[in-house]
């Protein structure tokens, strides 16, 4: 006790410095830490419900063989299925909502409980229908649609 007492000054000296290299130690952990992932561990199981490219093949496939489709394009972004269809202005909107059902026919039900699926169906002749857009989240059953997105400003 009486070197604690004769030694005031460096006890408290080295207490801070023992705080200040605690604080920096988790400073340095928060804000430098080597995470090569910038998702976190938000795709965490993704590996057990991959999608195959028999699968995504299959799934363009049954789209780009409906007449009037020009193409397909399959983009996976984490958990999210992009699948933008170009078509002609002969598919109509119940036809251009009907690729929806294809896509989910071809997944598996872990896929369907993993995956949010948005469907961008487009048209470069056909602006008073298309766009259309259908979004299914991973809990849901069916796709949501958007109504009218082409052709407001054209009018």
């Amino acid at each position: 006790m009486k070197f604690i007492k004769k030694h005031k000054l460096l006890m408290l000296g080295l207490l801070i410095l023992i705080t200040v290299g605690v604080l920096l130690l988790i400073f340095i952990n928060m804000f430098f830490r080597n995470n090569d992932s910038i998702t976190g561990n938000r795709l965490e199981g993704i590996e057990e419900v991959r999608i195959d490219n028999i699968t995504i093949n299959d799934i363009e496939n049954s789209i780009k063989e409906v007449n009037g489709v020009l193409s397909a394009d399959y983009k996976l972004n984490g958990r999210k299925i992009n699948l933008i269809v170009k078509v002609d202005d002969t598919v109509d909107k119940a036809k251009a909502k009907s690729f929806g059902d294809k896509i989910v026919k071809k997944l598996t039900d872990e896929q369907k409980k993993y995956y949010d699926i948005q469907l961008f169906v487009d048209s470069d002749t056909n602006k008073e229908i298309y766009p259309v857009i259908g979004y299914k989240n991973k809990n849901s059953l069916n796709f949501s649609w958007t109504e009218q997105v082409g052709g407001l400003d054209e009018k």
